[in-house]
């Protein structure tokens, strides 16, 4: 029983031990030396993978984080405002808006949400005002 769990675990950690390591670069700083932006890259055989960037706001919090593949962005974007606070969550495929996006009033409340389907806006989207109160609605599969 032992050797048929390893002979199944063992090829998995080979599989999961053999993903390429993420090497940070701080790409621009502060002039007190705190990070400004900060990417991650994959090293595959010697070409480096852009994959992750972060940048800072000159206080330490968080700006912005997202994902990249093939130098576009790809996947999920979080933006925060000063505060720490959302300010928008979306996601992107190959460099263009694809998917759900939600921005936030400054107070947490939501702003808007909709969907992007290859850079365009579709369906219905809803806007809010800052106490959270639906204000709007536009559908853009009508448009």
């Amino acid at each position: 029983m032992k050797s048929s769990v390893l002979s199944l675990l063992l090829p998995l950690l080979l599989l999961l031990g053999c993903k390429p390591a993420l090497v940070e670069e701080i790409t621009e700083s502060y002039p007190d030396g705190s990070p400004k932006i900060v990417r991650y890259y994959e090293d595959h055989d010697g070409v480096r993978d852009l994959v992750k960037e972060k940048a800072f706001y000159p206080d330490h919090n968080l700006m912005y984080e997202g994902e990249f593949r093939d130098n576009l962005k790809h996947g999920k974007w979080i933006v925060y405002y000063k505060n720490g606070n959302r300010w928008s969550v979306g996601y992107f495929k190959k460099g263009l808006d694809d998917g759900k996006r939600t921005t936030y009033h400054e107070n947490g409340k939501k702003n808007f949400k909709g969907k992007y389907s290859n850079g365009e806006m579709v369906g219905k989207w809803r806007f809010y005002d800052e106490n959270g109160k639906l204000i709007k609605e536009i559908d853009y599969t009508k448009k």
